[in-house]
């Protein structure tokens, strides 16, 4: 080979070199924007989930607050001749009454 080729041929691997070089920092590129956008998806998915969480807690809460007032009216009533109050899931209130004897009357509203 003469010394002519040898130089050719070094030049196009130092080219084709730079080439891969660019290349390569391209991709580094864009794989640190994905890294960077993966970071805010999951900051993101973070305060969701602590929203959900919060939002969970105070579904938690408020049925246990509805069970209780249920309770403490059942049990206020329930010499009035009031046969129960009930909140179904779809949080209708029904009241349930048996004056006068042998009627039966149902109240049915949507909280």
């Amino acid at each position: 080979m003469q010394l002519q080729d040898k130089e050719q041929l070094l030049n196009n691997y130092v080219t084709e070199n730079g080439g891969l070089i660019s290349a390569l920092s391209d991709a580094e590129s864009r794989l640190n924007e994905f890294y960077a956008e993966q970071s805010r998806w999951e900051q993101e998915l973070a305060q969701r989930l602590d929203i959900i969480e919060k939002l969970r807690e105070q579904v938690r809460e408020t049925e246990r607050e509805k069970r209780d007032l249920q309770r403490r009216y059942n049990e206020q009533v329930w010499s009035g001749g009031l046969q129960g109050l009930t909140i179904d899931r779809r949080g209708s209130l029904r009241l349930q009454h048996s004056k006068p004897k042998g009627k039966h009357f149902t109240i049915t509203n949507n909280i």
